[in-house]
């Protein structure tokens, strides 16, 4: 597969956007997929990572901070997918990518942070904290919302602080204000940290990352420190300094990502606008203290909530686990491999039609005649013939567990099944009579997982999506009755050598969630909005 990323970077526009497309780059190589840049890219420290990864940089038009939209033709006419990480880029790239013809062009991935970066794509990747439960974009075919899809770099993803017991030594302290630091505030985070440390009576050893306009005031921070200050560049390998942070002040941008991987605790500065919806929702979440904005710094506030932290190491080690929950650092996988699994031919679900109900029926037109199916919770009365499907030696060979079932315990088990509000049992019938089951079992919040089954007399009739979609109908349903928790993803665990299932799912809007297991296990999802 070859991947053109288009982004810009330097000194006044940030490092981010840069900084998540190498995250990016570096999975795609590393599965022999061949990535190359187009984008303005400036500054020593980008163009050390983008050397490092081996990254090809095509030339665009234009400055930085006013770059044009793609390189000559010839480059991105001939990838298999064209992404986009960038505020500044036309929204009307997907017109000209049409206007290739179809079956020529390249799939159009866009990153966007909100309503930030946003345009019509063919897949549409928002990082955002909480995404998942907000609505889909308008003109996105794919659109993947949420946290699990933050691309961070292997580099980061192997380190992870061990929260052991309070050190005796001096506290460390890292304070990042991004790579540009656009409001210069890291001199202002590193004197309310010493602040702070001289109200508890504590040593805190600071290291803060400079940027041009802060150098000199930091530079005199740390002459002033008696050696309690370290000012460094900024640099790729910056990891390293975090993960043996006791405590780390970042702006409120990408950085935070890495530092929930890491499990290190974190007070956020937020330092530009579009960081506000994503730095309110992490302090909500309780995952970072937050101090405010950078004209906030100076004063009682954050200088009192700085001490608290610097004072309490078990309120440190809760928001690391906290934050840690969040962020697997599988969002680089994941977007390599929507973009592996579109490009080979998946193709989305249609969208679910308006609540008819917990039990009413779905109508499906795929692939000829449409099929109506009639949806409803089990019951006790089903035993015999739910046994019967569960027990079939075709429906044993695709599950976890292949032994098959005795009736005394699939009796204790459909009880206990129809007793429990973490579980959701449906039966499914056509007027020919039953076709199967979808079973539905919530992970984590919001997170359901779904089994189905066709009966065997009904198999090899084209019904198996149609019983799919008919069972997330169903559950969208109910949850917006209130009659189930929260729903914001449907999960599949799909074996890896079973082709049909594989093809089931990617046909209806399902996308990879987790490598195979070692057992042949992988997980895909589809988000429910």
């Amino acid at each position: 597969m070859r991947v053109l990323l288009r982004c810009d970077g330097g000194p006044g526009i940030g490092v981010g956007h840069v900084m998540r497309c190498l995250a990016i780059a570096e999975e795609a190589t590393a599965r022999g997929h061949d990535v190359s840049l187009a984008g303005i890219v400036e500054g020593e420290l980008l163009t050390a990572a983008l050397h490092r990864v081996g990254v090809t940089v095509h030339p665009v038009p234009g400055r930085l901070g006013a770059a044009g939209d793609l390189p000559d033709e010839a480059v991105w006419t001939a990838q298999d997918v064209v992404h986009v990480d960038s505020y500044t880029v036309s929204t009307d790239l997907l017109d000209v990518l049409d206007g290739l013809g179809r079956g020529s062009r390249p799939t159009l991935s866009v990153m966007h942070d909100g309503r930030d970066g946003r345009r019509p794509c063919d897949i549409a990747v928002d990082p955002t904290l909480g995404a998942e439960c907000t609505p889909r974009p308008a003109g996105a075919t794919w659109s993947l919302r949420g946290s699990r899809w933050v691309p961070l770099r292997p580099s980061v993803r192997t380190l992870q602080r061990l929260d052991g017991p309070a050190p005796s030594r001096p506290l460390r302290v890292v304070v990042v204000m991004g790579g540009a630091d656009p409001a210069g505030c890291a001199p202002d985070a590193v004197a309310a940290v010493q602040a702070a440390a001289t109200s508890l009576d504590v040593d805190v050893d600071v290291t803060a990352v400079a940027s041009p306009r802060t150098r000199d005031r930091l530079d005199a921070l740390a002459a002033q420190s008696d050696g309690a200050v370290t000012v460094i560049e900024p640099t790729p390998d910056l990891a390293p300094h975090l993960a043996r942070a006791d405590l780390v002040v970042s702006a409120a941008g990408t950085t935070v990502w890495e530092l929930c991987a890491m499990r290190v605790p974190m007070a956020l500065v937020c330092v530009v606008e579009n960081q506000r919806a994503g730095y309110e929702e992490v302090l909500r979440r309780g995952m970072a203290c937050g101090l405010g904005t950078p004209a906030d710094l100076r004063g009682a506030d954050a200088i009192g909530r700085l001490a608290h932290l610097l004072a309490d190491h078990g309120v440190r080690g809760e928001l690391a686990r906290t934050a840690d929950e969040v962020v697997d650092g599988l969002g680089a996988w994941r977007i390599v491999s929507a973009w592996e699994t579109v490009v080979a031919g998946a193709r989305p679900a249609p969208e679910p039609s308006p609540g008819r109900g917990g039990g009413g029926p779905h109508t499906s037109s795929d692939g000829g005649d449409a099929t109506t199916l009639s949806v409803r919770p089990a019951t006790v009365d089903d035993a015999e013939l739910l046994l019967e499907w569960r027990n079939d030696a075709t429906t044993r060979a695709a599950s976890r567990s292949s032994e098959p079932i005795s009736l005394e315990e699939h009796l204790r088990w459909l009880r206990s099944t129809l007793a429990r509000d973490d579980r959701h049992l449906l039966v499914a019938a056509d007027d020919a009579g039953p076709v199967g089951t979808v079973r539905w079992d919530r992970e984590a919040p919001g997170e359901w997982e779904v089994s189905i089954t066709v009966a065997a007399s009904r198999r090899r009739s084209g019904l198996a999506r149609t019983l799919l979609l008919a069972g997330e109908q169903w559950l969208s349903d109910a949850a917006g009755q209130g009659q189930v928790d929260e729903l914001s993803v449907y999960l599949a665990v799909v074996h890896e050598d079973n082709t049909a299932s594989l093809r089931l799912f990617t046909r209806a809007g399902y996308l990879p969630d987790t490598p195979a297991t070692s057992e042949g296990f992988a997980r895909y999802l589809k988000l429910a909005r």
